[in-house]
């Protein structure tokens, strides 16, 4: 069970029928504030079957809500009696101006590190619980749907990972049943399980959810698989998506939602419009978030009156991530929307429209949050060390992996001016895991009444590894 999406008047509730036993029930929510553990003052609403046309899965968006509420709701299939029903707790987003505190990261069971009891599990979700926020947001990741699970992992310390392997988890996945499986398997572990039922969600996707760095009409080329076209997994990805991820119903993924005074959140689609990774040398541009969605960003951040706008996204802005590497034969591709220092070209048009927009309009306090790479860091962009000066200063915020292989930082480029202010050493090796505690999350907390915006990087154990204050410009 897990809830998320949830606006000032609404939340969507998710739940999967224990068993084919209480399959074909209609899901059953009661809802109440969090001062009526009896729920003797709780609504009841009642949503779609869970068949197996749904992989025995169904949502439901609880409507007319409070704003600003801390609340409790149970859900069961059928006719369930109160004992039948399990218990979790949700949050609506407040109208007025009251302090702020969020959770975010992304990629989760990844290169193979699959959940191991005896270690904790998936570690980084209780640390992130410990902190008790609002809300999380994973920014892509949430599966590796291209990464199968073997039952032991031999550690450079002699002892062994022990992963819980499910048929699913054990291939490529291909057919809508093996998606479903992903998205399924974190809920083996208890400690998710209590993360989500206690903690909102909002989520988007990135590559993994399909393979490894796709685009809408991409062919892969990978020997385990029978199916190779994007379009056809990604049909299959995005329907186990909507199944068992707490989504308003919506014709597309990204959406916008407003968190009281201080902060509005925009989480974006990265992958549905993007063009074919190439060269990312053309001057007229080319596809990162696609014409409609970046008219719907530059409309929404242009006219947002909350003091934060942020902005959640699947891949880093400022840094180089090739798809290939040169060769004698061919120049090296890119993922991302960098290439290297110059003028903003290919998928960089994008970004220079969007920021040339915000500084027309007077945008202040543009924070992006992401992750994707795999290691922790925190960006300022500024026109006084950027190539392309039509912009004003912002900060983006990588955190990650959740549970997933660790990597080297990424090379900056120079186009927006990117600096440092901090990013975690080198992990202890390329592909270091779970066991090396080099996992990473980010909480981002905005203050009632100042709007001072402080995020904090954590380990994965909930260490603090880096922890700054950004004091609002402007009133926009």
């Amino acid at each position: 069970m897990q809830s998320g999406d949830a606006t000032s008047s609404s939340a969507v509730v998710w739940a999967k029928a224990a068993s084919a036993h209480d399959g074909g029930g209609r899901l059953v929510v009661d809802v109440t504030r969090d001062d009526d553990p009896g729920f003797a003052r709780a609504r009841r609403f009642t949503g779609p079957a869970a068949t197996r046309a749904t992989d025995f899965t169904a949502q439901l968006a609880l409507p007319d809500l409070p704003a600003g509420a801390h609340l409790l709701y149970r859900a069961g299939f059928g006719e369930p009696t109160p004992d039948r029903m399990t218990v979790g707790r949700t949050r609506t987003a407040a109208v007025d101006d009251r302090e702020l505190r969020f959770v975010w990261s992304g990629d989760t069971v990844g290169q193979g590190w699959g959940i191991d009891p005896a270690r904790g599990g998936l570690a980084a979700y209780t640390a992130m619980r410990a902190l008790a926020p609002d809300f999380f947001v994973h920014v892509g990741d949430m599966i590796y749907a291209d990464s199968p699970l073997v039952a032991e992992v031999p550690l450079d310390d002699g002892t062994v990972w022990r992963n819980l392997v499910t048929p699913a988890k054990q291939r490529v996945a291909e057919t809508l049943d093996d998606f479903r499986g992903c998205f399924a398997y974190p809920f083996l572990c208890p400690e998710f399980q209590r993360f989500a039922r206690e903690v909102p969600l909002y989520a988007i996707w990135d590559d993994h959810e399909v393979f490894n760095d796709w685009w809408p009409g991409a062919v892969r080329d990978d020997a385990r698989a029978t199916e190779q076209r994007a379009d056809v997994l990604a049909r299959h990805a995005q329907r186990a998506m909507r199944e068992y991820v707490p989504l308003r119903p919506s014709p597309h993924l990204y959406r916008s939602v407003r968190w009281g005074a201080g902060a509005e959140l925009f989480l974006l689609d990265g992958r549905s419009y993007r063009s074919p990774d190439g060269e990312n040398l053309e001057p007229g541009g080319s596809a990162f978030w696609g014409d409609e969605q970046l008219a719907w960003l530059v409309r929404g951040l242009t006219t947002s009156t909350a003091t934060w706008k942020i902005v959640a996204t699947d891949m880093p802005l400022g840094l180089v991530l090739p798809h290939t590497a040169a060769t004698e034969r061919a120049p090296a591709t890119q993922e991302g929307f960098g290439q290297g220092d110059g003028p903003p070209l290919g998928r960089e048009r994008e970004l220079a429209t969007l920021l040339s927009a915000c500084r027309a309009a007077g945008v202040q306090n543009l924070l992006f949050l992401t992750a994707d790479v795999h290691y922790a860091a925190l960006h300022r962009f500024s026109p006084e060390r950027a190539i392309f000066k039509d912009f004003n200063t912002f900060h983006e915020c990588v955190a990650g992996p959740l549970h997933a292989s660790s990597f080297p930082p990424k090379r900056t480029d120079g186009t927006f001016g990117p600096e440092v202010l901090f990013q975690v050493a080198e992990p202890v090796a390329s592909g270091s895991g779970p066991h090396h505690d080099r996992q990473s999350f980010g909480l981002v907390r905005v203050a009632r009444g100042t709007h001072a915006l402080t995020v904090t990087l954590r380990s994965g154990r909930g260490a603090l590894l880096h922890e700054a204050t950004l004091p609002p410009r402007g009133p926009r």
